[in-house]
């Protein structure tokens, strides 16, 4: 994996669905988060809207 780069689709971790339980809608979230010793909070950097369940998910 390259850092920052995208990951291949996959099941969600119980990480990724509490971050996405807490979206109603479907859209497309780039969301960073910090390394451990710098500062590894969550911090949104893109969307993108009007997505369905079945869009694919693509760099943006």
């Amino acid at each position: 994996m390259i850092p920052g780069g995208l990951t291949e689709a996959r099941p969600a971790t119980p990480e990724i669905q509490e971050i996405a339980n807490k979206v109603s809608c479907y859209i497309h979230l780039k969301v960073f988060k910090g390394l451990p010793q710098q500062n590894p909070t969550l911090t949104l950097t893109g969307y993108q809207t009007d997505k369905s369940k079945d869009d694919e998910i693509t760099g943006f």
